[in-house]
């Protein structure tokens, strides 16, 4: 077959192309001039204080889950270090820095939350909690509720597969975080 490809379309395809180039450069260039932060995605910057909110309230539960399982601190830095994510807070935890989002980035990778569109933080969180059918928190009642529960079960669950804690902590703590 010998077809010719009209202008118009020969037009369309490279306006295309140039648009998709044009994108992916601007987000890489965005990520290396710290205009994007994050760690396995892109987040973008927001004024909003969310980030500060989320950061402290994770802290907090985690403290409370530690009181309950000292080993449980042990247990979300694993699952940091095998994501290969910061440590969790800096010097001041209510910065917005990458160890604050860390937890977040964590969660939506255990959840499958699409990497290839950037995000603020809200917006990430609100995937992430749009992600799942049944909350992961619920597998972990005895440890994050306090609950009346199998607690030796469910730390030797937590340790066995620590990011599905860490998903099921960073779920509980934005069940407690305004997203709108």
């Amino acid at each position: 077959m010998n077809r010719k490809i009209s202008v118009g379309m020969t037009v369309t395809i490279v306006i295309l192309a140039m648009t998709v180039t044009f994108s992916i450069t601007m987000l890489m260039a965005m990520r290396l001039f710290d205009r994007m932060g994050g760690t396995a995605y892109g987040i973008l910057p927001d004024s909003s204080a969310f980030l500060k909110n989320f950061a402290e309230r994770y802290q907090l539960r985690l403290a409370e889950v530690a009181a309950r399982s000292p080993a449980i601190d042990l247990v979300e830095k694993t699952a940091r270090q095998l994501a290969n994510y910061p440590a969790p807070f800096a010097p001041n935890p209510s910065a917005p820095t990458a160890a604050a989002l860390a937890p977040l980035e964590l969660a939506a990778e255990h959840l499958n939350v699409p990497a290839d569109m950037p995000y603020t933080p809200k917006l990430l969180a609100a995937t992430v909690m749009g992600s799942f059918e049944k909350d992961p928190a619920d597998r972990f009642p005895a440890l994050l509720d306090g609950k009346d529960g199998s607690l030796v079960a469910e730390k030797a669950m937590a340790a066995a597969v620590p990011e599905e804690f860490v998903t099921a902590l960073v779920s509980r703590t934005l069940a407690d975080v305004p997203l709108l």
